[in-house]
């Protein structure tokens, strides 16, 4: 069958969450289907098996503007080429549109988006309105966790299946592998995600001046994908031990989360899905000082050192007690990877999306 993805930025994954997922998901799916993925910045028409990345042009920068473009331009493309199944990442202003002209709709959510702190106020209303929108017309709705699920339930009423993510596709990277920017096994800390403040890095770069941290580094992995004041901010209080890196999609991502001593996924609030980079680092690293909101809680299980999102005191008292017992550490690595690849798998994830796809042919 014919399948559109919408809402995303589309392949080759290199923006986020989002885009990680349809690159596993269609991977798994382009033996059996026609895929067509919308893409802002694709490398080629085709970017593997049967797998089309339509290119969504004129984006102009104003993110309000550019998520409708992002609705209406694949509209007119899966019209043309008689798609009639799609599957949406994000929200979906133009849902009544879609249903009206008889598409078959699921979508995909990304955690309680509207709340986020990044976001500004007209954003979070669009966003919100575009999942209330796209709950009451969607064929069926899909979440990444427990917790969104429980959320959308509240808030809009709409019951749908859990399809937690997996981690990205292994390089199978040995232990004598190369670090970039003079990196040594063991010897950092590792925060990986979008700067922002919802992500609790300024809390982290805080708390990290205050340790006693007995030689290691801070590597924050990321991009500010705004105008860049709030990594400049970071910057103006971090010391000479934390290292910004950009973001990463290729194997380097997976060699420096399997060199650091720990992974810190410091979340403040509870807006975000369950992350991707938090089921990698459980897989690649083993080793997790998270902040107890609730998908951290629900992502790690009983696994990983956990703190109050709240209290910066708490998050050095966790930082210090790991870095102080690094033998404790390491004992319990392999018991949080092992769980994690066997609770976190694409391939039982795309079973259920496929199975829906099937409901609506």
């Amino acid at each position: 069958m014919k399948i559109g993805f919408v809402g995303s930025m589309g392949l080759p994954p290199k923006y986020g969450g989002f885009e990680t997922c349809v690159d596993h998901i269609t991977e798994l799916l382009s033996p059996k289907h026609e895929l067509y993925v919308f893409s802002v910045d694709p490398d080629g028409a085709k970017y593997k098996n049967n797998i089309f990345t339509p290119k969504i042009a004129f984006q102009t920068k104003i993110p309000a503007i550019d998520r409708i473009l992002r609705e209406l331009l694949p509209l007119l493309f899966c019209i043309i080429h008689k798609i009639r199944i799609i599957h949406v990442h994000g929200p979906l202003l133009t849902a009544p549109l879609w249903k009206l002209l008889r598409f078959k709709i699921i979508m995909s959510t990304d955690g309680i988006e509207w709340e986020r702190l990044s976001y500004s106020r007209l954003t979070r209303i669009g966003t919100k309105l575009g999942y209330r929108i796209g709950t009451l017309f969607s064929d069926f709705v899909t979440y990444d966790s427990k917790v969104a699920y429980k959320e959308y339930v509240r808030i809009f009423g709409r019951n749908g299946p859990i399809v937690p993510y997996g981690p990205m596709r292994s390089c199978n990277i040995g232990h004598n592998h190369i670090l970039p920017a003079n990196l040594k096994n063991n010897e950092y800390l590792l925060f990986v995600g979008r700067i922002v403040p919802e992500k609790g890095v300024y809390q982290l770069v805080s708390a990290f001046n205050k340790i006693e941290n007995r030689g290691l580094k801070l590597v924050i992995l990321g991009n500010d994908v705004f105008d860049g004041s709030f990594i400049n901010k970071l910057k103006s209080i971090a010391s000479k031990s934390v290292i910004f890196l950009p973001a990463r999609f290729d194997c380097s991502y997976e060699t420096i989360t399997k060199g650091a001593f720990a992974v810190v996924k410091p979340s403040i609030q509870e807006s975000e899905g369950l992350n991707p980079s938090l089921i990698e680092a459980m897989v690649w690293n083993g080793s997790i000082i998270a902040s107890e909101v609730a998908q951290n809680i629900e992502g790690l299980g009983k696994f990983g050192y956990k703190f109050d999102p709240n209290n910066e005191d708490n998050l050095v008292k966790i930082l210090q007690y790991c870095i102080d017992n690094p033998i404790e550490i390491g004992k319990k690595k392999s018991e949080t990877q092992n769980w994690a690849k066997n609770n976190y798998r694409w391939d039982k994830s795309v079973l259920i999306i496929e199975d829906l796809y099937r409901q609506l042919f």
